[in-house]
């Protein structure tokens, strides 16, 4: 009986390309309108939502294609670009590594996905390679440098300046708390990445990377990390900012627990069109001021879906600087040409409406016909909605 290896190669590279997590389990966009991210920690929706592969079949994958690289020259040739299509980021030290060492290999990545640490992955300071070490005060250099090029000191110092490698009191970051400073590194050391998903803290997840570094990047999840519960733990504007900075063709972003910093948004350099490729925008679990809904309109004027979404409950943002929906849809009618589809849902907070109202709604008084007015007027325009007060 012959052997795998034996086979064809051109059937040897449907079956590795069958184990392969990126060309056999591609990202999925949820349709729903409940704000489901593939990478949320908090997501309750079932499979049929987002059929995306279980932790279990995701690791068996990885291990069948790690174990046919060590078989022979030609089944190492097959497996390893389809390994590091979508790597195993747990060790993300290993994997640093390895790409700095074979950059032909960082080539090979097209998706990568960043989980929140459990205390029992962290790595000791010892487990670092030196290169690692030296790659990440670099790559902070040189983002600092750009920091302060954009006129922008104040912001970055909160998350740079008190790492500067130069100062006399500097201490390695010792990645024990839900920054990261892990993501941020890798995507620096792809710039083949299509796909990228993280539960993100501090510094923003593009911070690192220098402007266009991720070319081929359309897709991005993001998600704030368990036990950010409060505004201060949300995702502010400038990871985005940071985003479409490093990534130029980005047209797909969606993210959860979403706030503008309090109402101050002057240090976000967000600035007009800096996300002029963005099609799709999905904000869940959001806080954002008008002004701060128009800065962000501005960065993307060629929107044709927009989905916002104020979460009630454990997970609530709501506070008095959420733009009304009324502010939202002059804003979205004034910037956005390209509109298809609008989905807005202030369900978990009517009652704030109605008490921060200010005679907005005018003659819409009923919660029912605010509904109806709202789809109407879009209709008018052409906009597919599904608003929900």
């Amino acid at each position: 009986m012959p052997s795998f290896q034996d086979l064809p190669v051109e059937l040897v590279c449907r079956v590795v390309e069958s184990l392969c997590l990126h060309c056999s389990c591609p990202p999925q966009v949820c349709q729903c309108n409940r704000g489901c991210l593939a990478i949320d920690p908090t997501c309750d929706t079932d499979s049929k939502c987002l059929p995306e592969c279980p932790p279990s079949e995701v690791k068996a994958r990885i291990r069948a294609l790690g174990s046919l690289c060590l078989t022979s020259r030609i089944l190492n040739a097959a497996a390893t670009q389809h390994l590091f299509h979508r790597p195993d980021t747990d060790k993300w030290w290993l994997l640093a590594r390895t790409l700095l060492r074979r950059p032909h290999v960082a080539a090979h990545v097209k998706r990568l996905s960043f989980p929140e640490l459990h205390l029992d992955k962290y790595p000791n300071s010892s487990d670092i390679a030196s290169d690692v070490w030296s790659c990440y005060s670099a790559r902070l250099g040189e983002a600092r440098d750009a920091a302060l090029l954009r006129g922008n000191p104040d912001r970055h110092s909160e998350y740079a300046d008190v790492r500067n490698p130069d100062d006399d009191d500097y201490c390695p970051p010792t990645f024990e708390d839900t920054t990261n400073e892990r993501a941020a590194l890798l995507a620096t050391l792809c710039p083949a990445t299509e796909v990228l998903e993280a539960v993100v803290g501090w510094p923003p997840i593009c911070y690192l990377s220098a402007a266009g570094s991720l070319p081929q990047l359309r897709s991005v999840e993001l998600a704030c990390p368990v036990g950010g519960r409060d505004n201060s733990e949300g995702l502010p504007l400038v990871q985005l900012a940071a985003l479409f900075r490093a990534a130029p063709r980005l047209s797909v972003v969606r993210c959860r627990t979403v706030w503008d910093e309090g109402g101050d948004d002057s240090d976000v350099d967000l600035e007009p069109g800096a996300g002029g490729a963005v099609t799709r925008l999905e904000l869940s679990c959001a806080t954002l001021t008008a002004d701060a809904l128009q800065t962000l309109l501005r960065a993307c004027p060629r929107l044709e879906t927009f989905k916002y979404r104020v979460m009630g409950g454990e997970w609530a943002t709501v506070n008095t600087e959420q733009f009304h929906p009324l502010q939202g849809r002059d804003l979205l009618f004034e910037l956005e040409k390209n509109l298809k589809k609008v989905v807005l849902d202030f369900s978990s907070c009517s009652n704030w409406l109605d008490t921060n109202d200010n005679g907005e709604w005018g003659e819409w008084s009923a919660t029912e016909r605010r509904d109806k007015a709202l789809v109407q007027s879009f209709r008018e325009k052409g906009i597919e909605s599904e608003i929900k007060i």
